[in-house]
């Protein structure tokens, strides 16, 4: 297996299929834990002094959760929901004034 550190020997990526690359350190299967594939997250293991642990300091990365709305994008929104209702009405008025004209036609 191979594997990528950083400077704080936190590991950043992994190859496991026999893939040679020049700039990541060849690690024995044998110092490998059990759960390392399954649980592998970047940083959340460690190879130091030829082993590799579960890093004490990992904390997951916090997902950005994106911009907030601001005052101008809510009333953006009203004002598109208000002119949605109004085209409804208008629609419903103008089939009421089909409906009207086609039977004075009759």
């Amino acid at each position: 297996m191979q594997i990528k550190v950083n400077e704080s020997n936190e590991i950043l990526y992994y190859s496991s299929d026999g893939t040679k690359f020049d700039d990541m350190t060849s690690v024995d299967i044998s110092v490998v834990p059990e759960n390392f594939q399954t649980d592998f997250k970047p940083k959340y293991f460690k190879f130091e002094n030829g082993t590799i642990t579960v890093n004490s300091n990992y904390t997951a990365p916090s997902l950005p959760t994106g911009p907030r709305e601001s005052d101008t994008d809510k009333a953006i929104s009203e004002l598109v929901l208000q002119i949605a209702q109004n085209k409804a009405e208008q629609d419903a008025v103008n089939a009421q004034l089909l409906l009207v004209t086609a039977k004075e036609t009759n």
